[in-house]
């Protein structure tokens, strides 16, 4: 799923099988949506693991599918047929994505929750790899702070709309709009899925696609909460070693170091927060609310 890291990081059975099942239970939800919108006759998966989302676009009829990630996915775990799927390196830039498929372009190219595990400096050649394989395509990727297993390059959705906008791509925000609330679709998907499609045009400026979903909120604000908790019962607690209890400096160092990371954690709780004042206040939000809930309107009448 996430190219050079294969060798020194766990994409093993064990972290395939914490994704998966999660996977094709949202992707169960998202795709017969996208069904509705739009015809697809073929998916090209980027990135996908053991077959998740392709498993629920089979379920829904489409049997030309393509997989495409690493050599470390199981084929055994696989959840379509191993002639679905072509072991690559998405780090490299040796070979385009469409050479590995004969140059086809299929209905749609799906990446989801991939392209953050990729260097920044593979970002601009991966989108336009993607955009060789299809005319439309669904993208998610991890915004700053989502947190998750070797994730080196977290940006936020406007810095990818860019992307995709310099290939002659639009984005389409119609799906965060009818999953935002969907419990059984996880919030990554929630909060970071758009549509691309080859010419549309973009109303809207990139950084109002830049959202947060709340329940990624609430997870990391009762991270920090729980953190600056266990500092502050650990700033008073006495010393492992009962040998050195009575040693002022162990005594010292223990108490300072607790109190150091407890501000610390303190401090980022408050740049969040205000990191979200600015953005609910800024003039560039309230600016863009009428364009947001007028693409919303239009994307439902469309």
């Amino acid at each position: 799923m996430f190219g050079e890291l294969r060798m020194t990081t766990p994409y093993d059975n064990k972290f395939f099988d914490r994704q998966s099942e999660p996977s094709l239970k949202s992707a169960r939800i998202i795709v017969p949506l996208l069904k509705k919108r739009m015809t697809v006759d073929s998916v090209c998966d980027v990135g996908c693991g053991t077959g998740a989302w392709l498993s629920a676009w089979r379920q829904e009829g489409v049997k030309e599918t393509i997989g495409i990630d690493g050599e470390y996915v199981d084929r055994s775990q696989l959840r379509v047929p191993s002639d679905c799927f072509i072991p690559h390196d998405l780090s490299s830039e040796e070979e385009l994505l469409s050479d590995l498929v004969k140059e086809r372009k299929f209905s749609l190219a799906t990446c989801v929750e991939v392209a953050e595990h990729l260097p920044e400096r593979r970002a601009t050649s991966f989108a336009y790899e993607l955009s060789l394989l299809s005319d439309t395509i669904l993208f998610s990727a991890a915004v700053p702070g989502q947190g998750g297993e070797n994730h080196v390059n977290e940006q936020w959705q406007s810095y990818w709309v860019t992307k995709f906008n310099n290939l002659g791509f639009g984005a389409d925000d119609f799906l965060r709009d009818e999953i935002w609330d969907d419990s059984r679709v996880r919030y990554w998907y929630r909060q970071n899925l758009l549509l691309f499609r080859r010419g549309a045009n973009n109303t809207r400026p990139a950084s109002s696609f830049d959202v947060i979903h709340p329940t990624n909120w609430d997870r990391k604000r009762t991270s920090f909460e729980r953190k600056i908790e266990r500092l502050r019962e650990g700033s008073t607690e006495r010393p492992f070693d009962e040998g050195l209890e009575n040693s002022p400096m162990t005594t010292w160092r223990g108490t300072t170091s607790a109190e150091q990371a407890l501000r610390k954690a303190e401090r980022r709780c408050k740049v969040l927060e205000n990191e979200k004042k600015q953005i609910l206040s800024s003039t560039s939000w309230k600016i863009t609310a009428p364009l947001r809930s007028a693409s919303r309107i239009l994307m439902r009448k469309s």
